[in-house]
């Protein structure tokens, strides 16, 4: 029996439009902290300009929160399946 050949669909661009809107999205939002460590206005404020240990205890924290968060959320995802995870990230 012969099979009918299929079309492909442009699913497969979407979905690698969805996924590269995502990175950098999360790209963004890693430099954010990074720009925020040079910025003059931002450390006087927060009463950090002067303080190198206070700026790197900053940067540490944000990164072991990104990683606790990424530890959590992956298995959240592996739960709920792909779809509805991105679904649900995308959408809060």
């Amino acid at each position: 029996m012969a099979r009918a050949i299929e079309k492909p669909t442009h699913l497969r661009h979407q979905l690698a439009l969805i996924l590269l809107i995502t990175l950098l999205v999360a790209f963004i939002d890693r430099v954010n902290v990074s720009v925020l460590i040079v910025d003059k206005s931002f450390l006087e404020a927060m009463g950090i300009a002067n303080d190198p240990v206070a700026k790197g205890s900053l940067m540490t924290v944000f990164l072991i929160c990104y990683g606790r968060g990424n530890i959590i959320f992956s298995s959240i995802g592996d739960w709920f399946g792909p779809r509805k995870t991105m679904l649900i990230s995308i959408v809060s």
